[in-house]
């Protein structure tokens, strides 16, 4: 027989329902007549499609993770039967992952299970992109600074283009994550046309251009931008609304928008909703604006419309009734060295935006480098080889998310490991049962070592049934592939399947309030509990940079923490420019009960960072828990005493336990607009997770 792929108008138009149904879209047909097989599409990607799609449907291969003769899979056919599927329309238009750099090994994955949008994308200009007929945006990520106004051109001769912060027009350059611009300046939005004017000159067969704020939370305090805003309907905003700043920013956006009409018709502007624009504004967007909603503060354990995501699903859904031309813009592919489930939930939360109008998507992805450098803390290879087979149902549902993705997952098994398959499924399904029943948030950045304590709990029995599937596993597998893979999905489990609690912190009693003894040498202090050992969160390396002491006592009603920092000079070193001008600080976790947790969701727990310049830190995913503390700069550093009271945590001082943790947040200098470089604390600490937390016995 002979086989004829095509995307002709000639050869389309002899099977003319088929190609009315795949106008407008990157699906195809594989059609018979005769002896001829007919692979038809309306566009080359879909063509592209078909070739990797039909060969799965034809055969036992599977693309598995991104190394182009590693991460494939198949057994050899010599009398390979092509599948006769009819049309394959993917019911989303837009599929695709932010997966890392786009090398050529990461961007070919992406196109053999059928998606049409890679990092490359985003940026408009690369070869591979073009070759592959992917979807063409152009000007990448957080760009106002690095593509519009940027501080090397403008700044010295219009400061005020940037925004006033505390009194000071801002660099760019003295952000970790740059600046917002001052949004109502005028000459500003004039260059600002300019600037987009030649990016469509250096990108015209763009059709997609990407006006992308930075990343933070920073605005601009000028008299205009802080100004009421009125709107169509003669209701005013003011700077305390939760979408002022929404809408400020989209007052400016519809102006570029209005300009790229005018000027380009046909083409279209890109933005995010994220941070500050998560919230939509209180007008209506352009039409040509599409705009990718960003989920960052959603718990992955859950659909969009479960109630543990309430305040996500109100944002989106005040989207929705703004405009459909949205993107679900995600982070299901980024997770440390965990076995994260998030398939499931994705395919959920798919159903949703296509019910709802929404048929784009992209996550973003960890990395995978072919040379294996990267090992440690969790992140890249570690953690696809936990993930290997959740990334490559991720990337497939997105075609249809009305499959049934524990088939899916079965798939990928079967075809990976042949007869090891059902004991990793086994393996699989306990640790996500494990896991869902936990109560810890899982995000894009929760530490591995608290999720698989959620799985484990320091329980043997848990452990040795796990570590019995692997056993079964790796005696069946047979496959080199496969056992190497089988050898990489061990590793994280062996890391951490003994990793628990810390050890209980015992804290002795005192009678009465202890004074503020800035050396915390004299009586009751000398019986307190001491630490003195800091280690690296990530590396448990010892932090020896300079002396730290950390003490805790108890009078039944009240703990108390005395803290010493010697590090001279340290105080003369603070920056008031800086996010905080903190520099270092000591941050002191406890759990709370849940109705003092301001949302259940993110972990009833509060996490306070108290400063060498007094400063106390709630923010704003925590729990407040009222503090009384003093601070003073002493010749060698500085000490802090702190009082809490035990009621304030929600729970009765008679029980005298209660759960919670401590780290030192340090500073090198190395970097000026680093506000601290990192957390030192027990070995094997994770901060932010209660679960993880240390029992503290009141004596």
């Amino acid at each position: 027989k002979q086989v004829i792929l095509s995307c002709s108008p000639d050869i389309l138009a002899q099977f003319p329902e088929d190609a009315a149904a795949l106008q407008g879209n990157d699906g195809y047909a594989v059609l018979q007549k005769g002896n001829q097989l007919y692979i038809l599409a309306t566009r080359p990607h879909g063509i592209v499609n078909a070739v990797f799609r039909v060969l799965f449907k034809s055969s036992d291969i599977i693309w598995a993770f991104p190394e182009e003769e590693d991460g494939t899979f198949f057994t050899p056919n010599p009398n390979l039967s092509l599948a006769i599927v009819g049309l394959d329309i993917p019911k989303m238009t837009q599929r695709g992952w932010q997966l890392g750099f786009g090398r050529p090994n990461e961007f070919m994955w992406i196109v053999r299970q059928a998606n049409n949008w890679s990092v490359h994308s985003a940026g408009g200009v690369n070869k591979l992109n073009d070759e592959w007929d992917m979807i063409k945006e152009c000007l990448g990520g957080h760009n106002l600074n690095t593509v519009f106004i940027s501080e090397k051109k403008y700044y010295a001769t219009r400061p005020d283009f940037f925004p006033l912060i505390n009194g000071e027009r801002v660099k760019p350059s003295s952000k970790p994550y740059r600046t917002q611009l001052c949004f109502t300046n005028r000459d500003m939005i004039a260059a600002f046309k300019q600037e987009f004017d030649a990016q469509v000159k250096r990108h015209p067969t763009a059709s997609i251009y990407r006006v992308m704020i930075e990343d933070n939370h920073d605005q601009c305090q000028c008299e205009a931008c802080q100004a009421d805003i009125v709107l169509p309907d003669g209701s005013v905003l003011t700077a305390k609304d939760p979408n002022f700043y929404s809408t400020r920013f989209f007052l400016f956006l519809n102006e570029i928008a209005e300009h790229t009409k005018a000027n380009y018709p046909g083409k279209n502007l890109l933005c995010f909703a994220y941070f500050f624009t998560e919230i939509p504004p209180a007008i209506k967007i352009d039409p040509i604006i599409r705009v990718q909603f960003c989920p960052i503060f959603k718990n992955s354990k859950y659909p969009i419309t479960a109630p543990q995501n309430k305040v996500t699903l109100d944002k989106f859904n005040a989207w929705l009734a703004n405009t459909t031309n949205m993107t679900w813009r995600e982070y299901y592919g980024l997770v440390l060295d965990f076995p994260r489930p998030v398939d499931t939930i994705a395919a959920e939360d798919f159903r949703y935006c296509l019910e709802h109008g929404v048929k784009r998507h992209f996550s973003e992805m960890e990395n995978y480098d072919v040379e294996r450098k990267q090992r440690t803390y969790g992140r890249g290879l570690a953690a696809w080889d936990c993930n290997a087979m959740y990334f490559w149902v991720l990337a497939n549902l997105q075609w249809n998310p009305y499959q049934d993705v524990k088939a899916m997952r079965r798939e990928f098994l079967n075809r990976v490991f042949k007869d090891a398959a059902p004991d990793l499924e086994q393996y699989f399904a306990m640790i996500e049962e494990k896991w869902l029943a936990g109560p810890t948030k899982s995000t894009w950045s929760t530490p591995a070592k608290a999720q698989w304590f959620e799985v484990t709990l320091n329980d043997k029995n848990v452990v040795d049934v796990l570590e019995g599937h692997l056993r079964q596993a790796e005696q069946k597998v047979r496959d080199p592939k496969a056992k190497d893979l089988l050898r990489r999905i061990r590793i994280s489990f062996d890391l951490y399947k003994n990793k628990g609690r810390l050890p209980s912190m015992t804290i002795p009693r005192c009678e009465g309030e202890p004074p503020f003894d800035p050396d915390f040498a004299a009586a009751p202090w000398t019986k307190a509990l001491t630490i003195t050992e800091f280690c690296h969160q990530d590396s448990n390396k010892p932090y020896d940079d300079h002396p730290l002491q950390l003490k805790y006592l108890h009078d039944g009603e009240n703990i108390y923490v005395g803290f010493r920092s010697t590090n001279p000079g340290i105080v003369k070193k603070i920056n008031p420019k800086l996010r905080h001008g903190q520099l270092e600080a000591l941050q002191l976790y406890f759990e709370v009960t849940p109705d003092k947790a301001v949302t259940p969701d993110q972990g009833p727990y509060n996490a306070t960072a108290i400063s060498l310049v007094g400063g106390l830190e709630i923010p704003n995913y925590t729990s407040p828990l009222p503090m009384v503390r003093k601070v003073k700069e002493t010749p060698d550093g500085w000490s802090l005493w702190v009082k809490i009271a035990i009621r304030d945590t929600g729970f009765d001082p008679a029980a005298k336990k209660l759960r919670g943790l401590y780290s030192f947040r340090f500073w090198t200098g190395k970097n000026d607009n680093q506000w601290y470089d990192g957390f030192v604390g027990p070995k094997d600490a994770v901060y932010h997770v209660p679960v993880c937390f240390a029992d503290m016995i009141l004596e």
